[in-house]
């Protein structure tokens, strides 16, 4: 989606691969929002927060499940 909005405008998402890049650069703060904006201010606000939330919440998701696994695992260990 960003590749197809973005791509003819910004050197960040002119190929397929680097479109990607910069996602996983959204995912660890790395933006421009407003240059983004500046370009398709309705596919910018449809395309950042949807996606900035669902990697926040899943990545945030796969944190605690780790900790969470970590702490039944230590928990057994100390029982026996």
């Amino acid at each position: 989606m960003s590749y197809l909005s973005f791509g003819s405008h910004m050197d960040g998402y002119n190929t397929f691969k680097s479109a990607i890049r910069m996602c996983f650069a959204i995912t660890v703060g790395e933006f421009d929002f407003m240059a983004m904006y500046g370009i398709n201010p309705t596919m910018a606000v449809i395309f950042f927060f949807p996606f900035n939330m669902l990697f926040v919440f899943v990545l945030t998701n796969i944190f605690l499940a780790i900790i969470n696994q970590s702490y039944k695992e230590a928990s057994n260990n100390a029982r026996q």
